[in-house]
Parts: C-alpha cells; sequence; structure tokens
C-alpha cells in the first residue's frame, strides 16, 4: 500500500498525455537556453574587443615611447658632436699657430761694433787693411710637407658607421677634458676605449681597447666620409657619419 501510495502521482503523469503547461514549460526552457548562449555570446565579443584595444594601445604606448628616446638620443649626439667640433677647431687652431711660432727663424742679438784702429802717429806708415772676410749664409730651412689635402682633422669627433652594416657596427669619436675616448659597437657590446695621434702625425690613428691597440693610416676623412687602413694587416675600413 505504500509502494502505491508513493508510485500513484507518477503512474498518473505518465498515463496523461502532454497538455498546454508542458509545452509552455517545454518553450520556456528552449527561450531560456537561447537567451543564454546569447548572453554568453555577447561577452565572450565585448571580452575579445576589451584585450584587441588594450593591445592597440600599449603598442601605440610603445611605439610613442621608442620615437621619444630615438629623438632625444639624437638631440644628445647632435649636441655632443657640435660641441667637440668647435674644440677640435680651437685645438688645431692653438697646434697651427705653435707650429708657425716653430718655423720662424730666431733673432740673432747683434753684436756691439768692433773698436776701429788707433790713430796712427804723424809720419808713421799706415798699416794695410784687414781682408773682409763675408760671413757664411743661413743654413736653409727645409721644407715643411702640407698634410694630405684629403683629411679633416675636425671631422673626426663624430659617430661613424662601419661599412656595410652602419647602424649595427659604428665607433664614436670624443675628445674629453683629459683623455681622447673612443666608444665602439661591433655586434658583441659597447666598449670603450682611447684614441691618438701618434708623435703629433694627423695622418696616423692609434686606437686601444683594453690591452688590443691597433695603428691606422688615414686614407681619407671628410665630415661624411673616413677610409682607415690597418697598418699592420693593410685591411681597409671604410665608414660613413
Amino acid at each position: 500500500m505504500f509502494f502505491v501510495i508513493e508510485l500513484l502521482p507518477t503512474i498518473v503523469k505518465l498515463a496523461t498525455p502532454l497538455g498546454e503547461y508542458d509545452r509552455q514549460l517545454h518553450a520556456h526552457e528552449q527561450m531560456f537556453a537561447l537567451a543564454l548562449d546569447t548572453n554568453f555570446r555577447i561577452l565572450q565579443q565585448r571580452e575579445q574587443l576589451r584585450q584587441r584595444t588594450e593591445l592597440v594601445i600599449a603598442q601605440r604606448l610603445e611605439q610613442a615611447r621608442q620615437d621619444k628616446e630615438i629623438e632625444l638620443g639624437e638631440s644628445v649626439l647632435n649636441q655632443t658632436a657640435s660641441i667637440q667640433n668647435d674644440l677640435a677647431t680651437r685645438m688645431l687652431k692653438e697646434w697651427g699657430k705653435q707650429e708657425r711660432d716653430k718655423l720662424k727663424p730666431t733673432a740673432t742679438p747683434k753684436s756691439p761694433p768692433a773698436p776701429g784702429p788707433a790713430p796712427a802717429p804723424a809720419g808713421a806708415t799706415p798699416p794695410a787693411p784687414e781682408p773682409v772676410v763675408a760671413a757664411p749664409p743661413p743654413p736653409p730651412v727645409p721644407p715643411v710637407s702640407p698634410a694630405n689635402a684629403s683629411i679633416t682633422p675636425a671631422a673626426l669627433l663624430r659617430r661613424w658607421g662601419l661599412q656595410p652594416d652602419a647602424m649595427r657596427e659604428w665607433y664614436q669619436f670624443e675628445n674629453g677634458a683629459s683623455d681622447n675616448r673612443v666608444r665602439r659597437y661591433i655586434g658583441k657590446g659597447l666598449e670603450t676605449g682611447q684614441w691618438e695621434h701618434p708623435n703629433g702625425d694627423i695622418n696616423c690613428l692609434r686606437v686601444t681597447f683594453g690591452g688590443d691597440t691597433t695603428e691606422y693610416t688615414i686614407q681619407r676623412l671628410t665630415n661624411t666620409e673616413m677610409v682607415l687602413e690597418d697598418a699592420t694587416t693593410g685591411r681597409v675600413l671604410s665608414f660613413v657619419s
């Protein structure tokens, strides 16, 4: 009897044909499922749109930051090159003045005139005049060989890109208060060293990085082009500014 009372509602439901209530309940469940799927798709589209917007904003901000860094870097390099060019011009003028002063002949002090012979007494035979000995001519001054006409020393103090990849391989020559500094970037990072003209010869260039020293002969040096030849190996390096 207990089982009959428990199972009776289920048996009646199964035996009863589908009615209007069942149809409306089924339609309502379908509409709810459709609305749930639509809302889920809308949320997905909104999330994708938000991610794309954030990505575009981040890319634009990064590009703007890079452009600003490049602009500031170029400004600093241009100002540094201008100041170094002025310093080099002044140094060359002073060096030229010193060299011209060295070439001027040294003035020899004039010796006081020798006293004349004493007057001969009356009736004495005058002495024979002494022969005049001409002073030897001064030694000729050796001609000074002019510097290479294709070399402008002041043009060295700037950034030079090594061909063929001038953007990835470059040298930066600088003139400091106490030393001449050179920076080099060739594939393996940035290095700092020293440069000089050996014995004051502007046709030669000596570059030292750490314990490695290399001497070059300057074949050509202008405001836009520099050509160096390795004095040891004969290798020719071409640079552009």
